[in-house]
């Protein structure tokens, strides 16, 4: 702990660090390694002898909410607990709405590493095989991880309120609380549906105009298609036999693809961004989309990526088989689920 007695002082360092555009600080040693849309990340080396560095991300104002930092910490906890194959840096200490600290942050172990997407160019065949490999491990892994619900974690590891990236969209961060909808846990897939049709519905009737895309609106009038959605979710609420049969609730991570995978000499180093992890059906691990490996760029990125994104998906369905999954779980591996779970799981525009 002598070595985290800092962290008041790091936190001030980035502050003046943003304000005055400086590359030092007194007593601390501070580099941006990355900012992104929700965190500026900084690589901390505290000034006291054979203290080890860390990662200190801190998000940008008004983008980042308390149950995302909840929800990763929770997440990163729970699988450097449970799932010893999936690496994942070590949580040292965070701050989930600047009350005890002076800001929000998570202070994490330093993974020393590369984005996968902006080393992949660089691999040779064999390299990218086994890097393939070793995702296709860990998504069996986390699909082998199961829960008797749908949701996300709380610091307990408790089930909770799911905090998915599509429901902070747009504005919808707005309404993602209990008063609006039900944001869970939920004990099944059929209450889960119906709360994502309501989630969307109350949006469509008191977003800002602003924040609504109404490109979509070119033939469809937001009121109509509003009925609609209330007209689908009623055709639900008392038709069981509308839903497939349950699913395995498994470990999603919610943002799994090459910036969120850290690599070094052709081994996965850790897998990062955990805040949109959550429990949710079996064939939502994958989405029907694959894991990307590499930011596409131009057709030539397309065929790679899609390449290699089928690979990883065909070397998981064979590594599942090869545990004694049945055809029925590995073909929701794959992403043969219930078409309305995924309607409902991204943003709900006229089609």
């Amino acid at each position: 702990m002598d070595n985290f007695k800092n962290i008041d002082t790091a936190i001030e360092d980035t502050k003046r660090l943003r304000q005055e555009g400086s590359s030092g600080a007194e007593g601390n040693i501070l580099y941006l390694l990355a900012s992104g849309g929700y965190n500026d990340v900084w690589l901390i080396s505290p000034p006291y002898q054979d203290a080890e560095r860390y990662v200190l991300r801190i998000p940008k104002q008004g983008t980042l909410l308390p149950d995302q930092i909840r929800n990763e910490v929770a997440f990163l906890t729970f699988v450097k607990k449970k799932l010893l194959s999936v690496p994942v840096p070590k949580v040292l200490s965070h701050s989930l709405d600047g009350k005890t600290w002076p800001t929000p942050f998570i202070a994490e172990e330093f993974m020393d590493g590369e984005r996968l997407s902006s080393v992949w160019a660089t691999y040779d065949e064999p390299t990218k095989l086994a890097v393939a490999h070793q995702i296709a491990e860990i998504i069996v892994e986390l699909a082998e991880t199961t829960s008797t619900g749908i949701g996300g974690l709380m610091l307990e590891h408790e089930l909770g309120p799911t905090v998915e990236g599509m429901k902070l969209s747009k504005g919808r961060d707005k309404f993602h609380s209990p008063l609006c909808y039900d944001i869970g846990p939920y004990t099944s897939t059929k209450d889960y549906v119906l709360a994502n049709y309501q989630k969307e519905i109350h949006y469509y009737l008191y977003a800002p105009e602003e924040d609504i895309d109404f490109s979509f609106f070119e033939k469809v009038s937001k009121d109509a298609f509003i009925m609609t959605l209330q007209d689908e979710r009623y055709d639900l609420l008392d038709n069981d036999n509308a839903f497939l049969p349950e699913e395995p609730f498994v470990l999603v991570h919610g943002d799994l693809h090459g910036r969120n995978i850290l690599t070094k000499g052709g081994r996965v180093q850790a897998v990062l961004r955990w805040q949109f992890a959550g429990f949710y059906p079996l064939s939502e691990l994958l989405g029907c989309t694959g894991v990307d490996v590499l930011e596409v760029k131009d057709d030539e990125d397309k065929v790679e990526n899609n390449k290699w994104s089928d690979l990883i998906v065909k070397l998981a369905g064979e590594r599942a088989k090869s545990r004694g999954w049945d055809e029925r779980k590995v073909g929701l591996l794959l992403g043969d689920g219930d078409p309305k779970l995924h309607k409902t799981r991204i943003e709900m525009v006229p089609r």
